[in-house]
Parts: structure tokens; C-alpha cells; sequence
């Protein structure tokens, strides 16, 4: 008896604490305010530091740096899009994000979101270098490996060539959730379809993912480009570490990338995965340079700089958001119900937060959020 009373009492209490903990997040998130959290030793600067567990923190305040009291505004301010054309759907973001006064106090309908010819001159480029690492800048990076990559890339025409009305887009995740849902037909039948990573789309997946790709986003360890290359999408690079620019550089110019040091070192990890040696070969006007101001727009403006950097997923799901009037989300969110991934038979299980770049927890509440506010449309089992 006093044993089932002590089993049933410990199954309500860790119950509890895990609606409080999500209730806490979600919050945390709606107001982007002061959140007490545990000690962590990574910073969007790259420099190393322990937080103590009894101290408030505004996460805006401690991530982005104060500027000289002579600049003009008070915050880094963020790269826009001088070619930016806003939409005129009528029933688009633009008018549901009036309707939600976290989204639109979030939001920046202009922000740039690749880069071009005029972010490697001087001035802007400097800009890039002054405050923040990859993926969220250029500190302390030569400008000589980025303008070789822009010497064969034109500058990205996001813009300039109008802009479709009422654009129906879907973003396909790698989650296990997808593995049997039938969603295929659904997901091929949007405007434009954005898969990341490792976006297997082959005759074993298609009735589950389907296999119209029309933006595709990687960096070089979670690149499969040859799984998509018959749709011939737009392929969006994200550099998070040096390595990464040398390696976009080889793969435009020299047709073979260098392999990685972690590689060279024979560390454990880096083994494990492998490394893309000699990818298949894409057209240079098909790739885009992600801009690091809207990752750092994103890390900042929707996730209050938690985690090191968000998933490939978040950077994917907002650039949908920017460029579509409706988006719907499919395979976020790590649901322990399903495999890892749609792909395979890997169980996730949540990592503690010193042990992984991303904050899981707080992206789930992200997506509960959009979903709520009517921004994007998260569809789960």
C-alpha cells in the first residue's frame, strides 16, 4: 500500500515539474525579458564565462554588447535589404503579425538575409568583423576567403525580380514524427519547399516527405546537396567556423575541399561522421551566403540568445517566414513518441544544456508560440 502511495506520489511530482518547467520557458519567451538559468560558459562573442545560478539576466543585454556612447543607436544595428519589396497578400504576414504584439515587436520585415558583393567593401565589412564570431559575424576573419567565394557567386536577385503574391511555403524538418505521417502530397503541393541537412528524399521517404525541394540549406557536415540536386533548388550555406569558408571556397574554385583539422587530429567525433570531401558539383548562381546579421536578428530577436546558436531548423524556418505569406512546419520539435529522425531508428534524448550548441527545450516553446500567434502553422501527430 505505502508503496504505491510513494510510487504514485513521485509520478505526480515529476509531472508537475515538467508542466512548470515548460510553463517557465514559454514564458520566459512571450515576455524575452530576465530568466534565471543555470551556469553555461559559451557567448554569441566567443569568449568563455560562468554565469552564477543566483543572478538575473536580461538575455538582450547580455549578448549584445554596449556600443561607443558617440554611436547613434543604441543596439548593434542590423543589415537591411535595400531591394526589400513587402508583400501585398492579403491574408499574409504582414497582417496576421499586427494580431500578436511579441511577433511584431520581434520582427523586421526588411532585414537582409544573404549576403552579396556590397557586404565584402570596407565599411560593411568591417562592420561584420567588429563584435561577433561566425556564425553571427566576421571577428577576426580575413576578408580573402570570402571575396574568392563571392568572385564566382553573382549577387542574390531576392528582390529585384517582384515578389510572387500569397506564397504558400513548407518547411520540412528531420523529425521522427515524419516517419509514416503520409504528408508527402501535402507538402509537394506548396509554392516552395524548404528541406535542411540531411533531407533524404528518395522513393523510401517520398509518401512520408515528398521530394520537391525548392531551398535548400546545409553547412558542410550536414550536407547531402546530391540528394536534392534534381530539383536543382537554391542552396543556402550557413559557415559556422573558419573551416567552413575554406571549404565553400575549394568546393566553388578548386573542385576539392580541404579536410577539416578535427579530421587531420584524428578526433574521435569528426571520425565518427566523416567529412564531405569532394561534394557534387553545383552551379554558382543556384548557391546563397547566409548573412550573419540574420542569424544573429534570429539567435537574438526570437530565442533571446539562449543556447550557443540555434538549429539549422530555426535559421531555415524564419528565412520561410520572410520570403512566404503562409509557412507550415513539418518534423520540428523532437517529439520521444518517434525515432530521431524519419530516416532512422535513433531515440532523441534531451541533452543538458552545457553538452549541446542549441537549447532544445527553448525552440519547442518557440514553436508552440508562432503556432499560437497564428505566425506559421506547426503541424504535429
Amino acid at each position: 500500500m505505502w508503496r504505491r502511495l510513494r510510487l504514485y506520489a513521485v509520478v505526480v511530482m515529476a509531472a508537475a515539474t515538467t508542466l512548470l518547467t515548460s510553463y517557465i520557458k514559454d514564458s520566459f519567451l512571450r515576455r524575452g525579458k530576465s530568466y534565471r538559468r543555470p551556469a553555461m560558459t559559451s557567448t554569441l562573442f566567443g569568449a568563455n564565462h560562468k554565469d552564477r545560478e543566483d543572478v538575473m539576466y536580461d538575455f538582450l543585454e547580455n549578448f549584445q554588447p554596449k556600443l561607443d556612447p558617440n554611436w547613434e543607436l543604441q543596439y548593434e544595428s542590423y543589415t537591411r535589404d535595400r531591394d526589400f519589396m513587402p508583400s501585398t497578400c492579403p491574408y499574409g504576414l504582414v497582417h496576421r503579425k499586427n494580431k500578436s504584439r511579441w511577433f511584431e515587436s520581434r520582427y523586421i520585415d526588411d532585414i537582409k538575409m544573404f549576403m552579396d558583393k556590397g557586404d565584402i567593401k570596407d565599411e560593411s565589412f568591417k562592420k561584420l568583423q567588429s563584435k561577433y564570431l561566425l556564425p553571427f559575424g566576421y571577428k577576426d576573419k580575413n576578408r580573402t576567403a570570402v571575396e574568392e567565394i563571392f568572385s564566382v557567386l553573382p549577387d542574390p536577385l531576392v528582390w529585384r525580380q517582384g515578389r510572387r503574391k500569397c506564397v504558400r511555403c513548407a518547411v520540412v524538418g528531420t523529425g521522427g514524427q515524419l516517419k509514416g505521417s503520409r504528408r508527402g502530397k501535402e507538402i509537394d503541393s506548396h509554392d516552395y519547399v524548404f528541406r535542411l541537412n540531411h533531407a533524404l528524399v528518395g522513393s523510401w521517404y517520398v509518401r512520408d516527405v515528398g521530394n520537391k525541394t525548392s531551398f535548400y540549406i546545409f553547412f558542410p557536415e550536414s550536407g547531402h546537396v546530391q540528394h536534392v540536386i534534381k530539383s536543382d533548388p537554391i542552396l543556402v550555406y550557413i559557415p559556422f567556423k573558419d573551416w567552413d569558408l575554406a571549404w565553400m571556397a575549394g568546393w566553388l574554385i578548386r573542385k576539392k575541399v580541404p579536410p577539416p583539422q578535427c579530421w587531420i587530429d584524428k578526433e574521435p567525433d569528426c571520425r565518427k561522421y566523416g567529412y564531405p570531401g569532394e561534394p557534387k558539383l553545383v552551379r554558382p548562381e543556384r548557391l546563397r551566403l547566409a548573412h550573419p546579421d540574420f542569424l544573429r536578428y534570429v539567435f537574438c530577436n526570437y530565442l533571446n540568445a539562449t543556447g550557443q546558436r540555434p538549429t539549422t531548423g530555426v535559421f531555415t524556418a524564419f528565412m520561410a517566414v520572410h520570403m512566404c505569406d503562409q509557412v507550415s512546419l513539418y518534423g520540428f520539435g523532437f517529439d520521444p513518441r518517434y525515432p530521431m529522425h524519419y530516416y532512422d531508428q535513433d531515440i532523441f534524448t534531451e541533452p543538458r544544456e552545457n553538452d549541446t550548441a542549441h537549447n532544445f527545450g527553448n525552440e519547442r516553446a518557440l514553436w508552440r508560440i508562432l503556432d499560437r500567434e497564428n505566425i506559421v502553422r506547426w503541424v504535429r501527430r
